[in-house]
């Protein structure tokens, strides 16, 4: 599976939160540490993608919260059935 530079840099976000939000006090990164990591070219990169792509990120967004959910009183048609699928014996 060939990985898009979208993926790369939520999963660069992801690994960032991951470490700087530990739970576990000797997983703590000290201030030093902390600026080597934000330092690396590769999340320099993460960082600036998101930022290149913020207004298509929000759009996407916008997008998604406008489609219809299902209100649940829709009638079913006739002649179908739940089990439409399942393999007949």
């Amino acid at each position: 599976m060939a990985r898009t530079p979208r993926f790369l840099s939520r999963l660069a976000a992801l690994l960032l939160c991951v470490v700087a939000y530990s739970a576990d006090a000797r997983a703590q990164m000290t201030l030093e540490q902390a600026q080597a990591l934000m330092n690396r070219p590769s999340l320099k990169a993460a960082f600036a993608f998101v930022d290149k792509n913020r207004a298509a990120t929000l759009n996407e967004w916008s997008a998604i919260t406008e489609i219809n959910a299902p209100s649940g009183k829709e009638r079913r048609a006739p002649g179908t059935s739940r089990n439409c699928c399942a393999p007949t014996t």
